[in-house]
C-alpha cells in the first residue's frame, strides 16, 4: 500500500506508489491471443471485410475504420456472402507462434442480402478523413461485415482487431 503525503502548499494528496490495471488487450498480446486484420483500397468501388466467427466462439471485436472520401459505413450481421480474398490475422505478440484458428476473414466478399444492419454512419463531402471506431462482443458461428460506400473515389482502410480465448 501506498504512503500518501500533502503538498505543503497545495495540501492535496500525493501517492508514491500505484497499482496498474492491464487491459484484456494487454493480456491477450501478452498470452499471444490477440490478432489484428486490415483491407485498404482506393478508388470508387464498395470495400468490405468480412469476419466469421467459429464455433462456440464469442470473441470481442474491435472494428476501426477510416476514409478520406464521402459515402457510407455499415456494419451488419449474418449476411448472405461467398468467396472474397483471405486476409491475414496477425497476431500483435509478434514472437508467438499462436495463430487466428477460431474466425475466418475475407475482403471483398460476393453477397446477396447485407443481413441485418446493425449500424450504419453517413459521411459528408469534404476535405479531409474521418473515422470510427466500435467494440461488439460477437455470436458464435456467426458472419459479420464492415462495408464502405464512396460516392466518389476515396481511399478506405478497414481494421479488425480481436481476441481470441
Amino acid at each position: 500500500m501506498g504512503v500518501f503525503d500533502t503538498y505543503p502548499d497545495r495540501y492535496l494528496p500525493r501517492c508514491n506508489s500505484a497499482l496498474k490495471t492491464i487491459g484484456t488487450e494487454e493480456v491477450a498480446t501478452a498470452e499471444g491471443k490477440f490478432f489484428s486484420a486490415f483491407f485498404f483500397q482506393t478508388g470508387a468501388s464498395v470495400s468490405s471485410l468480412m469476419i466469421t466467427t467459429g464455433t462456440g466462439y464469442t470473441p470481442t471485436l474491435h472494428t476501426h475504420a477510416s476514409c478520406d472520401g464521402a459515402g457510407s459505413w455499415t456494419f451488419a450481421e449474418a449476411p448472405e456472402c461467398s468467396a472474397g480474398s483471405a486476409v491475414t490475422a496477425y497476431n500483435m505478440d509478434r514472437t508467438s507462434a499462436i495463430t487466428a484458428s477460431s474466425a475466418t476473414i475475407v475482403s471483398n466478399p460476393t453477397y446477396t442480402t447485407t443481413g441485418t444492419i446493425l449500424s450504419r454512419h453517413e459521411l459528408p463531402a469534404y476535405t479531409g478523413a474521418s473515422e470510427m471506431n466500435h467494440d461488439r462482443v460477437l455470436k458464435a458461428s456467426t458472419g459479420y461485415i464492415m462495408e464502405f460506400t464512396p460516392t466518389a473515389s476515396a481511399r478506405s482502410i478497414i481494421s479488425f482487431h480481436f481476441t481470441e480465448d
